[in-house]
């Protein structure tokens, strides 16, 4: 997990990508909070561009309650003069961003402290922690997650449903599985499914859910816990942007209106040993129930 300062990128393909997208002038990058939220900074630059990898920035971004504020007490922030801390760069790759007024590219960095071990503050170098937990078991989970959300427009600044993007409908009532609401959604949907593409983000299944201007988005499963949660926070980036592009908002909150069904996000995931075996999975109906209930039941009293 740790960076390894000996080791000399070139980062020449991400070079070579910038090169050959001209028209990119501004470059963002950031990391993700304990909220899932991005934050950081961006700038303007001009050829030839030199890619470093690492940034200081101070660490207050990381632990910010939802609304950006400081957590209360909170060590790296108020406590200690607001230190800085060094940003490492995922190497995910430079990632498009095309639903601004002015297309430009994002750089996904993680928090590490000055030795190159993950920053605890940082959710990214947390779930790498369990990650590699598992591999020195042998095991590998695989991952995939699916989003709701709610899209809606704006009628003298109040959130209303959402008009088809001609104006001629607003679905005001529930769609659940609609293909005639899902068609008339279409350019807004093709345009996501091209920034996914872009971002090399495998989404899936889409379906308009049970609440008024709801949707749902499936992502494929993969072998790679990190990057399956990398791509759902950049995920839910696009689609605030896309639908920002289109005159629409978008909302990820567990429940916004409170005569609607809520969002919610699934995890999906399974466990497969060195042999390729899911270790849920013994041929029996009771296998899931045998691994997994006994944690549910002994942390039920705790949340019930």
């Amino acid at each position: 997990m740790s960076a390894d300062s000996s080791a000399k990128p070139s980062y020449s393909a991400e070079l070579d990508w910038l090169a050959a997208n001209p028209e990119i002038k501004h470059i963002t990058a950031g990391v993700t909070d304990l909220n899932g939220v991005l934050r950081g900074s961006g700038c303007r630059y001009r050829r030839p561009v030199k890619f470093s990898v690492a940034a200081c920035v101070c660490r207050r971004p990381a632990c910010p309650v939802i609304s950006g504020g400081d957590i209360e007490d909170n060590q790296y922030a108020d406590l200690t003069g607001d230190g800085d801390g060094i940003c490492q760069y995922t190497g995910r790759g430079v990632l498009p961003v095309n639903w601004t007024a002015a297309p430009h590219a994002f750089i996904p960095l993680w928090m590490t402290d000055e030795q190159g071990e993950p920053f605890p503050g940082d959710p990214r170098g947390a779930l790498a922690a369990v990650q590699k937990a598992y591999a020195d078991l042998g095991l590998t989970p695989v991952v995939a997650t699916e989003l709701e959300f709610y899209l809606y427009s704006l009628e003298d600044g109040q959130p209303v449903a959402p008009y088809s993007p001609d104006g001629q409908r607003q679905f005001d009532t529930s769609g659940l599985l609609s293909i005639d609401e899902m068609d008339q959604m279409e350019v807004l949907f093709n345009k996501i499914y091209e920034a996914c593409e872009a971002q090399d983000i495998p989404a899936d299944a889409a379906i308009s859910e049970g609440g008024a201007g709801q949707y749902e988005i499936n992502l494929n499963h993969l072998a790679d816990p990190l990057k399956a949660a990398d791509n759902t926070v950049l995920f839910k980036r696009i689609i605030k942007g896309v639908a920002r592009q289109l005159g629409y908002g978008a909302t990820f909150m567990a429940k916004p209106y409170g005569d609607r069904a809520g969002n919610s996000m699934h995890v999906h995931f399974s466990v497969l040993d060195a042999d390729g075996n899911n270790i849920f999975n013994d041929g029996t109906e009771r296998a899931a129930t045998a691994c997994c209930m006994p944690s549910v039941v002994y942390w039920k009293p705790c949340h019930s």
